[in-house]
């Protein structure tokens, strides 16, 4: 057995159980809870978008991705502009470019304070809706004589 010898004296053994770590028994793990109560009751902010269609059905794209039928509603993580483009069948599609400002909590040094210290979750929910137009049918007459002016445009040979 190893053990370390002061002078004149006998070598005293090393083990785990004579040595003190200056911790009482149990104090490690109310540490650690006290940690995890921290971490899971610190705050943060929550970003949702919700995109209505008037009338319900379009489908919706955000930034050139499909995120379904409206109404349909998405997390996001960064303020900015976005583009939304609603189509439904026989109504014109309609492209939006929709700023999404951040509310003052979410400007520096502020976001720090509502992002990590505030003991809360704070819910920034934003909704957008967007009108449809009903395609209007074409009369037959008007198409036919559109028809003939392109067919006589497409005849004329350039000299």
């Amino acid at each position: 057995m190893s053990g370390v010898t002061f002078a004149h004296e006998e070598p005293i053994p090393v083990s785990t159980a004579n040595i003190q770590t200056g911790v009482r028994p149990g104090t490690a793990g109310a540490v650690l809870f006290a940690a995890a109560v921290l971490l899971v009751t610190v705050g943060c902010v929550e970003r949702k978008l919700t995109i209505k269609s008037d009338p319900t059905g379009g489908t919706v794209w955000l930034d050139g991705v499909d995120v379904g039928e409206a109404p349909v509603t998405v997390p996001f993580t960064y303020y900015g502009t976005r583009e939304v483009v609603v189509e439904k069948e026989l109504h014109r599609p309609v492209r939006l470019l929709v700023p999404i400002g951040a509310p003052a909590y979410q400007i520096f040094p502020l976001d720090f304070f509502t992002e990590v210290i505030l003991p809360t979750k704070i819910v920034d929910h934003r909704i957008i809706t967007v009108g449809l137009e009903p395609l209007t049918p074409t009369p037959k007459a008007e198409v036919l004589q559109r028809a003939a002016e392109l067919k006589k445009e497409a005849e004329k040979v350039p000299e």
